[in-house]
């Protein structure tokens, strides 16, 4: 009787571990290759033991956030009997995670396995040692140097930049901001102009996302509600330069002189503490600068582009105590290791009446370049450079630069403007619309208009991008984004269109174009002959000079933070 009743005792809790227990079904064993994933990296994940009825019932796995409901899972996917190995990708926001075993199809707490999970952390990768203020307390739009320690090769790689952001902001909002290099480097921001608590920020990516921010990579510091002046330029510090290497102390005297450089020829002119000069017998090269306690921190800028990081940087002279000559040093961009300028030789305090000393250097330089490389087309040759540029001109003008360049002949396209055919510049019209430039002009005629400075840019910039992507068409223009360093916001940034911006700031950083000297763009107002002529030259100019040193182009493509 005993006997019996274990028997159908056994029997009965077989039945309920065959057939009413899903648990019994449930995997061996699930591991991951490691338990700290970077923002959305792709995760290899093994299941054991998985029965042949667990496949058959569709089961899967799925990553989702610690704690969060059966439903609340992101990337998955579904694992067959026996080993099964699947790649995931690591979410994008940082945190705490895990992967899930899910018996059946659904999303319900009965399908999911509630003891076969794997915890497991969304970190970014460590892009530095320390990001350091040179300050804590600024005045309103000063400058402050940044140091960052320890930066390694995967943060250049990445594209990781330093910020500046309002205390407590999301990441998605930032000011002025610029790219890290490796090693030890230093790097000037922008103050923010309003009164206020601040952070500097390292984001480990070219996006500026919560996911990209490095963990205690956050300096607070704070701008006061003092209004007085900028009196800090954005020069190296005393924390970026190794004063020891003076041996003398700095003179008092004037910088206005000729001197005798190992860069050649230089010449000085001291109005108050700023100083301009030029020595243009080496690249055309000129400098502008400030003067305090005998010590000229001072940009330089050279031939081609007369921007960073090659065509232009930092340099700092010291004065002789006697005020005959100066020992200097210089650096390629705004960090980076310092060279020894060798000592100038004062050779007489007064500059030739032939020497300009104003910045920027001459304009008809680039027009003589130009029409010595033969850019200037016809149409253009003689014409009043100080006139308004017409869309035909400068579908001309753009045509005879890609040609020259090239040396090749581009293929013609029919146009939409009913002014074209029978048009004296027909031909060059049709090229520039097929290259993709002139699609730029809407309407039913082309017309004798002129063309404003921010369309101009922007044409311009497709020049560039056609001349160095064989797939860009105006149609595919949104998966080119250009590569730069944010030069200050003009004036009026607030009147250039959004679909011109990026084009904009591209041509201020790179040289091609200019702001006025009341730093206002003038976005709407048409461009000159003479503007224009001088951009092609400087893109031409640009794209022989990185052709020469890389035999590449000028622009890389992602996403600006």
């Amino acid at each position: 009787m005993k006997k019996h009743g274990f028997f159908l005792w056994t029997l009965f809790l077989a039945s309920l571990i065959l057939f009413a227990s899903p648990g019994a079904l449930a995997l061996e064993g699930m591991t991951l290759e490691k338990n700290v994933f970077r923002p959305g990296e792709s995760m290899e994940i093994s299941c054991y033991g998985v029965t042949e009825e667990e496949a058959d019932g569709q089961c899967w796995v799925a990553v989702a956030r610690r704690g969060a409901p059966p439903a609340g899972y992101m990337d998955w996917g579904f694992v067959s009997a026996g080993r099964a190995d699947i790649t995931l990708r690591a979410p994008s926001e940082t945190g705490q995670y895990e992967v899930r075993f899910y018996r059946a199809y659904t999303s319900t707490e009965e399908s999911l396995a509630p003891d076969m999970s794997v915890p497991f952390t969304v970190e970014p990768e460590k892009m530095a040692d320390s990001v350091v203020a040179d300050r804590s307390v600024y005045l309103p739009s000063q400058h402050m140097a940044v140091t960052c320690h320890g930066v390694t090769a995967e943060a250049v790689a990445g594209k990781a930049f330093v910020t500046v952001s309002p205390a407590g902001s999301p990441a998605e909002r930032y000011g002025d901001w610029k790219y890290v290099t490796e090693g030890d480097c230093t790097l000037w921001l922008d103050v923010p102009a309003e009164a206020g608590d601040y952070e500097l920020r390292l984001c480990g990516g070219s996006q500026a996302s919560e996911a990209n921010l490095q963990a205690g990579m956050r300096v607070p510091f704070t701008v006061s509600a003092d209004t007085r002046g900028n009196d800090v330029p954005v020069y190296p510090t005393v924390n970026d330069f190794d004063w020891d290497i003076l041996d003398f102390t700095p003179g008092e005297g004037s910088w206005t002189g000729t001197y005798d450089t190992s860069f050649r020829t230089l010449y000085l002119v001291q109005s108050g503490n700023a100083v301009r000069g030029e020595y243009p017998e080496w690249d055309n090269g000129r400098l502008d600068g400030t003067v305090r306690d005998g010590v000229l921190y001072a940009y330089w800028y050279e031939e081609p582009t007369y921007a960073p990081a090659q065509d232009a940087g930092q340099l700092i002279c010291v004065l002789y105590p006697d005020g005959q000559g100066f020992r200097g040093w210089w650096r390629y961009g705004n960090s980076g290791n310092w060279a020894v300028w060798s000592a100038g030789t004062l050779v007489r305090h007064e500059v030739p009446e032939t020497v300009l000393v104003t910045l920027p250097a001459g304009e008809d330089g680039d027009l003589k370049t130009a029409r010595e490389r033969n850019l200037i087309p016809a149409c253009l040759d003689g014409a009043d450079p100080k006139e308004a540029i017409t869309a035909v001109e400068f579908a001309a003008l753009g045509i005879q630069m890609f040609e020259e360049y090239w040396q090749t002949q581009e293929l013609r396209e029919t146009t939409p403007f009913l002014d074209v055919p029978g048009h004296s510049l027909q031909v060059e019209i049709e090229k520039a619309y097929g290259l993709g430039f002139l699609k730029r002009i809407r309407g039913e005629r082309l017309g004798e208009n002129g063309i404003s400075r921010q369309l101009m840019a922007t044409m311009l910039c497709d020049l560039v991008k056609v001349s160095d992507f064989d797939d860009w068409s105006p149609e595919k223009d949104s998966q080119f984004s250009l590569t730069f360093e944010m030069p200050p916001l003009c004036a009026d940034d607030d009147l250039i269109s959004a679909t011109a911006r990026e084009s904009v700031y591209f041509c201020l950083a790179s040289g091609i174009m200019d702001c006025a000297e009341d730093g206002l763009f003038h976005p709407s107002t048409a461009a000159t002959r003479e503007e224009a002529i001088r951009a092609v030259n400087r893109i031409y100019s640009m794209e022989e000079s990185d052709g020469l040193q890389s035999g590449g182009s000028v622009f890389d493509t992602f996403d600006m933070p």
